[in-house]
């Protein structure tokens, strides 16, 4: 009876612990997310393809296309949810997965009141590098 009620004590602590380092590892975003997450949707909102991909790491920017590219994409991004409403953007969550960090968000629009913004980041030498980023309505 007394073992079963120490297996039962120590499988809670463990448990517990397990949690807390699970909420832990979730929870931590990059120091700078925020302002890179702003600065990236504000460039978005202004058309400014230098600005966007100032942001990226090197390696990042080839994939992201042409500014021609990037200015049909604002366009759609404008016709499907407007205007970005300056100030709306809201911290919601982080999600770590091996070396990626997701930080999402929620921000308003003018055709969309609640549009979830995701910045993906990796750490590399203790410097935060933005590898994605995403609108979803």
């Amino acid at each position: 009876m007394k073992v079963s009620i120490i297996v039962k004590q120590v499988a809670l602590c463990i448990s517990l612990l397990l949690i807390i380092v699970a909420s832990t590892a979730c929870s931590e975003k990059p120091v700078n997310a925020d302002e890179i997450t702003r600065n990236v949707l504000q460039a978005v909102m202004e058309g400014n393809y230098t600005k966007y991909i100032s942001y990226y790491h090197g390696d990042i920017r080839w994939g992201i296309g042409s500014e021609q590219d990037f200015d049909a994409e604002v366009a759609a991004i404008k016709d499907e949810l407007g205007e970005y409403e300056t100030n709306s953007l809201k911290y919601w969550k982080t999600e770590k997965e091996n070396s990626l960090i997701s930080v999402f968000y929620k921000a308003k629009f003018t055709k969309d009141l609640e549009v979830t913004v995701k910045s993906v980041f990796r750490e590399v030498i203790g410097k935060t590098q933005l590898v994605g980023f995403w609108l979803n309505p």
